[in-house]
């Protein structure tokens, strides 16, 4: 589902970060980095993503989720030439919410979302014709 007030995005394939897990993985992902947030292990990162990802999406929707971020990185994420599909998301929330980045999709067709620690989502870009599951923050260089 994508956020009523979001521009559409065309994520570039050949830009993504390619650094977190796929469901059932253990990789290491990045610890919030906002002032006082709380230090997990790699696993531990990769569940709560994962869980925050599931809360959102459903199960059955999550293809791939990480890194475990907070609301003010989502809010100051740029695409592009300083586009911030997510700038105006989740006011109600502090910066220093924890959130994660989320894919879902199939056949070579994804979309990323950011999500929160209460379920709430924003929509931040899609992706066509990819051979492999994208995971990360969506790039545009």
């Amino acid at each position: 589902m994508r956020s009523a007030n979001m521009l559409p995005t065309l994520v570039c394939g050949a830009a993504l970060l390619a650094a977190c897990s796929a469901p059932g993985s253990t990789a290491a992902v990045s610890a919030p980095t906002a002032a006082g947030s709380t230090s997990w292990l790699p696993t531990q990162q990769a569940t709560k993503a994962q869980q925050l990802c599931e809360t959102a999406l459903g199960a059955q929707n999550v293809v791939s989720s990480c890194p475990l971020t907070t609301v003010g990185e989502l809010r100051a994420m740029k695409q592009g030439p300083g586009f911030q599909p997510a700038k105006g998301a989740f006011p109600e929330l502090p910066d220093s919410t924890a959130a994660s980045f989320c894919w879902t999709g199939t056949d070579g067709k994804y979309d990323s979302f950011g999500v929160t620690d209460d379920g709430q989502q924003v929509w931040l870009g899609g992706i066509g014709g990819v051979a492999t599951v994208p995971s990360g923050p969506p790039v545009i260089p």
